[in-house]
């Protein structure tokens, strides 16, 4: 591998890799990181705002039923056999979402918030602006690509009124998982905040805050396929956007190459940020 090729791949796993500033006793500051001005605000509030509209594109005519041997094995083994174990998955998924969402708010607005407000503003603007990003595209895609979900094959040739499941145009928005793109994205704003600050204190529980947040996500995954609503392409394509937006996004900000203090006062071992040019990109940092 080329330096050149190789410089994103190693400042991305610096950029992840817990510092010396959260070590135990470290002070909350954002120090070192890039700002939430105006701009990203703006961002923030136009990609959620954004969504609203989106809700309303009409699905395709021609709705999208394509199906093949790789979801169909899958749906085969793990789609729930009755109505009531579908439901039951469907409202465990959707719950378990809720939660991780409040975790997210509640480490980012309360959690940071006792501690340093300039922190917990960045963090709440970072969390808005991922979140929008991927409820926008999210809603946008699956309204554009019209795929019917699973259950949609059982529905009769003509629904009754009442069975909103099979009338409605939530029909054919199977492709990709909202529930899974979402969950991905709350873990990986999770990660990347306590992969850089102590809001636990630093150390295992803020990795035991970042397992707990994946875990999560990938049992929400499964649990959209249990209750019969998406696909398993469905479901790891919105894997895919949630964690691109879960931990891309805050990178933006904390991976800024800057020097960090740890907590006795000495500058950090080790910063790298990548620097795109005409032929690539390069990787500079300090060692």
């Amino acid at each position: 591998m080329n330096r050149g090729a190789a410089a994103p791949a190693i400042a991305l796993l610096l950029s992840l890799s817990p510092s010396p500033a959260r070590a135990d006793g470290a002070p909350l500051t954002w120090d070192g990181f890039g700002t939430v001005g105006p701009f990203e605000m703006f961002t923030s509030a136009t990609l959620l705002a954004a969504t609203i509209p989106a809700l309303y594109i009409a699905p395709s005519p021609v709705p999208w039923r394509g199906r093949d041997g790789f979801d169909e094995a899958w749906r085969n083994l793990a789609a729930a056999p009755t109505a009531a174990r579908r439901s039951a998955a469907d409202t465990a998924s959707t719950a378990l979402l809720a939660v991780s969402a409040a975790d997210v708010a509640v480490d980012s607005m309360v959690v940071a918030g006792v501690r340093a407000r300039g922190v917990a503003w960045q963090l709440t603007w970072i969390d808005l602006q991922a979140i929008g990003f991927t409820e926008l595209l999210q809603t946008v895609v699956s309204h554009a690509a019209s795929r019917e979900r699973p259950y949609g094959r059982t529905c009769p040739a003509h629904p009754s009124p009442d069975n909103t499941d099979c009338t409605s145009d939530n029909r054919y928005q199977s492709f990709f998982s909202g529930h899974t793109s979402l969950a991905f994205t709350l873990a990986g704003l999770t990660c990347m905040h306590h992969a850089h600050l102590p809001l636990w204190g630093g150390g295992a529980p803020d990795a035991l805050a970042c397992a707990l947040a994946s875990g999560a996500a990938v049992t929400v995954g499964v649990l959209r396929t249990v209750a019969d609503k998406h696909y398993l392409t469905d479901v790891l394509t919105g894997a895919g956007v949630g964690a691109l937006s879960g931990f891309g996004i805050p990178l933006l900000y904390y991976g800024t190459g800057k020097v960090r203090p740890v907590a006795d006062g000495r500058p950090a071992a080790v910063s790298a940020t990548v620097v795109p040019s005409l032929t690539g990109a390069a990787l500079v940092g300090r060692f």
